[in-house]
Parts: structure tokens; C-alpha cells; sequence
């Protein structure tokens, strides 16, 4: 699960890491923490770090991150580090959210190819133009698309929402400032952050969201029925991979042979909820790339657990 680990105590709105690296900021932006519109971040709470002079390759450094809060502020611990402050490599970025309590961590801000993760997006896209009502066709479509990850059906979706422009249209209504759509009817080229994916998720997992409810629950019931050889990634932090919600993309670049792996979900571990995007490249096989992902989600989920 990486060498991170994480005592939170919200009572106190003070959180205590251990961790072998330095913390590089204490900053999580409003739209991907919390649950409302008017963000996590509620007045009078401030996060400051303090990591000494030991040096960030001191073994067993203890950073100390305290919410200077009043006693009706937001007591929730929002986390921004590098990959390497859970035991990562920088060629996976991973971001988690605790919907139960609010907690966040984002390990990377790097853009990385979306492979086949892009097909949430065109489906909310597709649900979010269309007022939640799709034809037959489409319906069929989409689940073919998301629960086996069809790219055929990816590519007639695609073009339904009006392929890179109506994409990008979708997306800032969604909140994803740092995604870029694919050139070129290239959507598995689109080029996305963790902190981005989040907020896709969040559109899809959470009231906060320009869709509506019958059609968050339309996309999360598809992501819920993945064929069992694409549940991988996010599920790994689950109590019941069964029944996590997840959709993966992984590609193989005609470049170099090395291989994009990308997991986003939803989970419920220990009695919490939880967001997660793991995105990576560079693997020089999908095994490998799962094995990175895999690590990731672990370790951010690890570093939220109560």
C-alpha cells in the first residue's frame, strides 16, 4: 500500500503524518472536497505545514498539518503531495475524496492520456445534453461502452455529442479546467489530472452535479456492471470489489510500446465512501500498469482511513 500512513484526528482538526518525504503543500481546491457548492473550504480554517530541517529523504520524518479553525469550521484535511510522499513514482498520479467526512488527498498534478476512462465522460456529456433521456439505441450503446469498453460504441457516442466541441462544452459545465479532448475524433488522446477526474466523479457520485439524479444513477448502475475481467484498479481498495463502481482505460502508445493504465471509481471501505482516480503511463506492460495503479489507489486510500 506504499509507505504512507495517515492519523486524522477531526475532533482537533489536526492531522499527523508519518511519512519517509516532506510535505509539499496543504491545499485542496473547493470543488473536489466537501459537498457543497460553496466549497469545503469554509472560512476560518487554514491549513499550514511545518516539515523542520531534516530534509524531505529523511527516513520516519513526521510533518504536522493543523486546520487553524474555529470550533464551527470545516474540520476536513485536504492534502496535496507529490507521488513520491506515498512511496510512488511520477509516472502515476492518484487522487481520493472521503465523501463520508470530507477528507482529500491529491498526489500529482501531471496530465496524463485518458484511454478509456474518457467513456464516463462522453456518456455524463451525452446525459447532460440530452436531459437524461437517451434513445434506445444510445442506451444499448452506452452500456456496451462502459461496461465492456466497447470502442466502437465509444466512437458513435462520441460523435453524438458533438465529438471534441461538445465534449469540451460538457466539461466546463462539469467543472474540469485542466482536460483537454482529443484532436482529431482521438478521444482516447484526451489528455486529463486526477484533481479533473475527481470532479468527474463528482458530477456522477454526488448531488453537486448538473446531472440529474436519474441519470447519475443510469451511469453509476453501468460502472457498477463492468464485466469482471475490467474490475480492476480503484476495486482493490473496496470491501467488495463486486460491488464497486469503476471504469478503466488502458492503451498501448504506437510510439513507444509503453502503456497508459487509468482506474476511476467509487468505493466503500470500512464504513466510508470514497472517490478515486489513479492515472499512469509508462508501464512497459498492462500488468505492470495495473500493478502501478493498483498501488496507488491503495496507498490514497490508506492515507485517508480513519
Amino acid at each position: 500500500m506504499g509507505s504512507w500512513r495517515g492519523r486524522l484526528r477531526i475532533g482537533a482538526a489536526v492531522a499527523t503524518v508519518v511519512a519517509g518525504l516532506a510535505l509539499v503543500d496543504v491545499a485542496w481546491p473547493s470543488d473536489l472536497a466537501g459537498s457543497s457548492t460553496s466549497g469545503a473550504t469554509s472560512s476560518g480554517t487554514q491549513a499550514t505545514a511545518s516539515t523542520g530541517t531534516g530534509g524531505s529523504g529523511s527516513s520516519g520524518s513526521t510533518v504536522t498539518a493543523q486546520a487553524e479553525a474555529t470550533a464551527s469550521a470545516d474540520p476536513t484535511i485536504r492534502l496535496t503531495v507529490t507521488p513520491s510522499y506515498l512511496g510512488l513514482t511520477s509516472l502515476v498520479n492518484v487522487a481520493a475524496v472521503d465523501l463520508t467526512d470530507g477528507d482529500a488527498i491529491v498526489a500529482g498534478e501531471s496530465l496524463f492520456d485518458t484511454a478509456s476512462i474518457v467513456k464516463v465522460d462522453i456518456l455524463a456529456a451525452l446525459l447532460w445534453q440530452n436531459d437524461g433521456v437517451l434513445t434506445s439505441s444510445q442506451r444499448s450503446l452506452a452500456r456496451s461502452m462502459i461496461t465492456e469498453s466497447d470502442n466502437s460504441a465509444a466512437v458513435t457516442l462520441f460523435a453524438a455529442v458533438g465529438g471534441r466541441t461538445g465534449l469540451t462544452e460538457a466539461n466546463t459545465a462539469f467543472g474540469l479546467t485542466e482536460t483537454t479532448v482529443g484532436s482529431s475524433g482521438y478521444w482516447g488522446l484526451t489528455q486529463t489530472t486526477v484533481s479533473d477526474q475527481i470532479a468527474l466523479l463528482r458530477q456522477v457520485f454526488t448531488d453537486d452535479s448538473v446531472l440529474s439524479a436519474s441519470s447519475r444513477a443510469y451511469v453509476q448502475d453501468l460502472m457498477e456492471d463492468v464485466i469482471d475481467e475490467q474490475r480492476w484498479g480503484v476495486t482493490t481498495a473496496a470491501d467488495d470489489e463486486d460491488e464497486a463502481y469503476v471504469k478503466n482505460g488502458w492503451l498501448a502508445r504506437s510510439t513507444t510500446g509503453l502503456w497508459d493504465v487509468n482506474s476511476i471509481g467509487s468505493v466503500e471501505a470500512d464504513g466510508h465512501t470514497y472517490l478515486v482516480a489513479a492515472l499512469s503511463k509508462g508501464s512497459t506492460s498492462l500488468s505492470g500498469g495495473v500493478d502501478l495503479v493498483e498501488e496507488a489507489v491503495d496507498a490514497a486510500v490508506a492515507a485517508l482511513d480513519p
